[in-house]
């Protein structure tokens, strides 16, 4: 029952913090950052196919490090002011470049790296408090509650939550600044703990999960890095560009389908958008043109809730609300009987029943359901236990 009361109080705080967003959330986009000259970055959007290239944040300063929350609502970045000293923010905007908000004014270091959490009610991010000297700090939606995670005279950076919201993952740089190199960590935020992932042997910068939990992306390499993904479980690592180009900043789409990183072949203004298939095949370029272009993130590809569940290659699913009733959407590898329960936000189980599916694509209806007005969470079980849920909103 612990177990269903955590799932339900996730997807109803991401719902309660989705809520506040000013515009309407995108889907099927990519957010980048485009190097408009030396200390003008700006922010850009556009089509999964490299399409409809629109900026959307136009700012004198250096604009970079986009992160799209997992709803397409909002978007995270890091602003460079240049100046004596300089200062470095981490601000939120919506998709069409309107509610910009400053959400660390309250802080007079250098902060940079944001990273939303998977449910979007949390943001992980790097505060500079030395010289080589980084700690992680993760803060609510809003920019309140700023709690240190990772601190000590180490120098991290690039911090990620995994899917379930329970660690961090951040690269470490050890060794000297003429021979630097970094390893990937990983922190256990109840235990306060730190796991190496990798031996520090090399240089391996930006981690970053996969839907599932069970990977992680990164940069390894200095003249010619490549991306690799590293299998949590047992960690193997695979090499998915092995080229001689300059390959970093890998990120999965929301659905763990993609890869999208950025590619330079001449120098870092060279640097250009790619996709690829998570396995490394189908890679294509979507940007070309004079000038760089940095550190893409997806937008979700559709009004999809976030999935929790540990078997994603078995089960997706989506709860939505509409005039047939309540419907179920997901994807088995095998047909098997499941449990359908849905909550509401104080744990009370409104509706339980057991749902038949088949392998492939399944959705079913719930009419006449015996719901008021409010937001509930949807949750799917099979025998292993829960398998993932979403939040809804029931409006009649």
């Amino acid at each position: 029952m612990k177990t269903i009361l955590n799932l339900i109080l996730i997807l109803s705080s991401a719902f309660l913090s989705f809520k506040q967003a000013d515009s309407q959330p995108v889907y099927n986009k990519i957010v980048f950052s485009r190097q408009e000259s030396q200390d003008d970055w700006d922010l850009w959007l556009m089509d999964l196919e490299g399409n409809n290239q629109t900026r959307i944040l136009n700012s004198p300063y250096n604009d970079s490090d986009p992160h799209f929350r997992s709803d397409g609502a909002k978007i995270l970045f890091t602003r460079l002011i240049n100046g004596i000293p300089p200062v470095q923010d981490i601000f939120l905007v919506n998709p069409d470049g309107t509610g910009l908000v400053n959400l660390t004014l309250d802080i007079t270091e250098e902060v940079s790296r944001p990273k939303w959490s998977w449910t979007g009610n949390q943001v992980v991010f790097c505060k500079t408090v030395g010289i080589n000297d980084k700690d992680i700090y993760t803060m609510n939606a809003d920019g309140s509650n700023k709690r240190a995670m990772v601190t000590g005279i180490n120098n991290d950076e690039w911090p990620a939550f995994s899917p379930d919201g329970q660690k961090i993952t951040f690269q470490r740089y050890i060794g000297s600044a003429s021979n630097q190199k970094s390893k990937i960590c990983l922190y256990n935020i109840s235990q306060g703990t730190t796991t190496d992932l990798t031996d520090g042997s090399n240089l391996d910068e930006m981690p970053t999960f996969s839907p599932d939990g069970k990977y992680l992306l990164f940069k390894r390499g200095t003249t010619t890095p490549d991306i690799y993904r590293l299998k949590i479980g047992d960690g193997t690592v695979e090499n998915l560009t092995y080229n001689s180009d300059f390959d970093e900043a890998p990120t999965y789409s929301y659905d763990g389908t993609k890869i999208a990183w950025m590619q330079s072949i001449s120098g870092i203004s060279s640097a250009e958008i790619w996709t690829m298939n998570i396995d490394g095949s189908e890679k294509k370029q979507l940007t070309s043109n004079s000038v760089a272009d940095f550190n893409p993130s997806f937008s979700p590809t559709s009004q999809a809730g976030f999935s929790t569940t540990a078997y994603p290659e078995r089960l997706f699913n989506i709860f939505q609300y509409g005039q047939d009733g309540l419907v179920c959407n997901y994807q088995c590898i095998t047909s098997k009987t499941l449990t359908l329960e849905i909550y509401d936000v104080m744990g009370n189980m409104v509706v339980g029943r057991d749902v038949e599916t088949y392998a492939g694509e399944n959705q079913f209806f719930i009419r006449q359901i015996p719901l008021k007005k409010g937001i509930y969470v949807g949750i799917l079980f099979d025998h292993r236990g829960c398998l993932g849920g979403s939040k809804f909103i029931f409006r009649n």
